[in-house]
Formats: structure tokens, sequence, C-alpha cells
């Protein structure tokens, strides 16, 4: 015990050590919420005297940020919407450990000390957001520069990770109904300014759907799908349209302050009645047909869409998620995500994909988008092994959060798990 000690002690203090010869420090650990112990992803974790200096929690509620020693004397905010921001100061910290794990309080007011809208009250609510769509959301031209990865994994021991650097430039909320044979001319000008997606071996799926190889995967649902605002004709699925609004019912599930802005979460799901008339098998509703928004009651718009339920341990079979972000008065997409999952070769083998589009920064002005869209046009046509942007070696190395945002060893964990899942199966017959 002396002697592993011993070791433990040797190995904290050289990581001081060597931290303070390279000027280098690493500050690392867990976020999860305070009520729930659940781990929390999508974290934004910055400096406070350079936001710009920043990591993304990943799947598991890590993070990790490499800082110099003048960094050192900032601090650390950790923000995520519906919780308390933190502000962490550095300095605390001991070099030769530089670890700090949070959790994070929630913002939300109990249901007991609101006053709880009723099930008609909030679908007007919804339908008024609805309606306010095309007044709140950016018309204009804009640009959101992102950073999308993509990772796909079976149990036909496959697993890709596709990282890519987008200049998203759009306008138009929402998105008009393409013409016949127009469909390309619809969407929005997408090029890629940095990307890398490491070769792989092995028979997959993705040999015989090809499909999944199209480059399209890495806007990740902006142009509709997950970003629903962006589908043609308004909500897709559960909330497509106001067609729909009355076959649903909505729970509300508590609400904050956010300055001056009054946020209130609500729950919707299809109605008893119209899953029993319509014959819907209770998993199809949970996937398609239930889930949460996030309605800012103050300026009627929608700031989080999710369809599906996300389980404790962030996967599900179903899951997607748009979360907004106001700049200057109209809101824009933060961030999208999608997790989805499904059988295949007569339910021998399970395919698993982790889609996430995270938009670092939102630029309105005319000149300042000529200047920033740059890069390869994104070709919705062509094969991901198509694109050809030069390896920037030194933008990979040098961006923190872009370095930090992926969790190979999520992929390493959902690939074993399927493979336990398959050989289950295997022993049921």
């Amino acid at each position: 015990m002396r002697f592993t000690n011993a070791i433990l002690l040797f190995f904290l203090f050289n990581i001081g050590v060597i931290g303070s010869l390279t000027g280098q420090y690493t500050v690392r650990g867990v976020v999860i919420d305070a009520n729930t112990g659940a781990l929390l992803p999508s974290v934004n974790v910055f400096l406070q005297g350079n936001q710009s200096r920043g990591v993304l929690t990943n799947e598991k509620g890590e993070y990790k940020i490499v800082l110099s020693a003048e960094e050192l004397k900032d601090q650390l905010v950790f923000s995520l919407l519906s919780y308390q921001t933190h502000k962490e100061p550095l300095w605390r910290l001991d070099t030769a450990n530089l670890y700090f794990n949070l959790q994070m309080e929630t913002s939300f007011i109990s249901l007991n000390e609101v006053v709880v809208i009723s099930d008609l009250g909030l679908k007007q609510l919804v339908k008024k957001c609805l309606d306010n769509v095309p007044n709140i959301y950016g018309q204009e031209d804009y640009l959101l520069k992102a950073y999308s990865r993509v990772y796909d994994i079976d149990s036909d021991t496959f697993s890709r990770q596709i990282e890519a650097r987008l200049n998203i430039r759009d306008t138009n909320w929402p998105r008009p109904r393409p013409k016949k044979g127009e469909f390309f001319k619809t969407r929005p000008k997408i090029k890629i300014e940095q990307f890398r997606m490491p070769s792989y071996k092995g028979s997959s799926l993705r040999d015989r759907w090809e499909v999944l190889n199209g480059q399209y995967v890495l806007n990740s649902g902006y142009d509709g799908w997950v970003n629903k605002l962006r589908s043609p004709g308004g909500f897709r699925s559960a909330l497509r349209g106001k067609q729909l609004l009355e076959a649903m019912t909505f729970r509300n599930r508590g609400e904050y302050l956010d300055g001056k802005d009054t946020l209130v979460k609500v729950h919707y799901r299809l109605s008893d009645e119209e899953v029993e008339a319509a014959n819907i098998a209770p998993e199809s509703v949970e996937h398609w047909y239930s889930g949460e928004l996030l309605v800012n009651k103050t300026d009627l718009a929608f700031v989080r869409i999710t369809e599906g339920k996300l389980r404790e341990d962030n996967t599900e079979e179903f899951y997607r998620d748009a979360l907004y972000q106001k700049v200057d008065g109209r809101y824009y997409v933060k961030r999208l995500k999608e997790i989805m999952s499904f059988d295949y070769n007569y339910n021998t083998a399970t395919y698993y994909t982790n889609r996430l589009l995270h938009v670092t920064e939102v630029i309105t002005n005319t000149k300042a988008i000529k200047a920033a869209f740059k890069g390869k046009s994104l070709d919705y046509t062509l094969d991901l092994k198509d694109v050809r942007v030069r390896y920037d070696v030194d933008y990979w190395a040098d961006n923190s959060m872009l370095q930090d945002i992926p969790a190979p060893d999520m992929m390493q964990a959902a690939l074993e798990q399927m493979q336990e899942l398959r050989s289950q199966k295997k022993n049921n017959k």
C-alpha cells in the first residue's frame, strides 16, 4: 500500500513539474446534476477573461482544458441552459492535482411555487410560438460557424468518427417547400473548412446502405429532421404543424427566470385517444410523438425542442435535441444532437449513430459573412470520401474545444454493449 501511495504521489507531483516546465496545465473533471446525479453532456466550460478559450463536456460529463500558467489566474465558467452558472477561481486549485468536479444546481422553480398552466393554456402558448416563428428567428442573411461530429458504431465490429468545421450560410425562416426538381437549391449553402475522417476496416451496414456515407450527415439535420423549425411546413413528427396540435396533450414541468425572460418547460405527448384510434405502438409514441419543449414565454419563442426520451446513460433508440440561442434579439441554432440505433441483419447486428452540430459563432454583418464563408462546398449528392479539404494539423492540435468534444471511449463502450446484446440474442434462440 505504501509503495502504491508513493507511486501516486510521485505521479501527481510530476504532473505539476511537467506542467511548470512546459508552461501548460491540464484541468479536468466531471459535471453532474446536483439533484439526480445524472452526467451532464454539452456543458460550456470556458475562461471568464477569454470566452473563446473553452471546451464542452462529453457524453460522460467529462471535460479537459489545457491552460497556460497565466490563464490559471482566471476563473473557469460552467454554463448550461436551465442550470445555475458556476464560476470557479482557478488559483484555488493545486497545480499538482488539477481536478475539479462540479454538481450543477438547476434554475427551475418548484411546481408548487408557480402557477401551473393548464393543458389548454399550454396549447395556446405553443400555438402562439408556432405563429411567431417567422418573426423571432433569424431571417436576414447570416452565417453560423459550427463544429460537426458524427460517430457510427455497429456490432459488425465497425466504428467511425468524422469531424468537420463548417460555415453555414442561410436566411429565410421557415424554409419554403422546394419545387419539383429543386430539392437541393432550397438547402443552406455550407462550406467545409476543416475535415478529418480516419480510415476504417471491417464489414458493415455502411457497405450496403450508401446513404449513410453521404456528405449531408455533416449538417446533423440543420435543414430539417433534427432542426424542426427548418422542416417544410413547420414541426416534423409530433409537432410538424398546427394540424396535430389539437391531438397533443401538454404538461407543465416547471419554469425559471433567465434575466428578463421567463422560460417554461413543457412535456408533450400524443393523446391516448389518438394513439388508440391510430393503433400506434407504445414505442413509436415515445420515439416520434413525445418529448419536451422549452418555451420563452416573454418572446413567444422555442428555446429547445426534444423528441424521444434520453436514458440516464445518454443513449436511446431515437432521440433528437435542438437548442436555440438569442443573438441581437433573434434566435439561431446553438446545438443540434441526434442519437439513433436500430437492428438489422435479421436482428443479429445493431447500428448506432451519434451526431452533433455545435455553433460557436453567429455572424450577421454582410462584410464579415463574406470574409468568413470559406472552404470547400458541401455537396449533398456526393459521399464523405469525396471531401477534398487539406488536413491542417495545427488547427486540430490547437483548438481544444474541437479536440475535446469527441468521446472515443464512449464509442468503445457502446460497441461492447452491442456485442454483448448480440451474444444474448444468439443465446436466447
